[in-house]
């Protein structure tokens, strides 16, 4: 049974689609990364910074983030399965960090040195 290509077309939609969610995935962590680095790290240290300083230390931040992403994919020789194996450790790891620094009183800080003692 010919379809006409619609198979094809179809086929290239459903593509398309999965790029654009992973891309949109993967720019939301650029973001995400690049904004806890800059207000949670970089500003507490140098709260006197020129708003222009700020923001270039965040693209820094996202350049560095672009660049260890891309050394990891292109050294991973895994597969897919294996990524998703590592995932919920990975995870995990960030919660006590997470919840340190979202419940631990501090008053002169913004950001609490145990949230960045913790992750590490």
């Amino acid at each position: 049974m010919d379809l006409g290509g619609f198979s094809q077309a179809i086929g290239y939609i459903a593509l398309t689609a999965s790029l654009a969610a992973i891309m949109s995935t993967a720019d939301s962590l650029v973001i995400g990364i690049s904004q806890l680095v800059t207000s949670e790290i970089i500003y507490p240290f140098m709260p006197d910074e020129s708003p222009h300083a700020i923001a270039w230390s965040g693209r820094l931040a996202s350049l560095a983030t672009m660049i260890v992403a891309s050394l990891i994919g292109l050294a991973w020789r895994e597969g897919i399965t294996a990524l998703s194996r590592i995932q919920f450790p990975l995870s995990a790891q960030a919660a006590p960090a997470f919840l340190l620094g979202l419940y631990t009183p501090n008053e002169h800080y913004d950001c609490h040195p145990w949230s960045i003692a913790a992750a590490a």
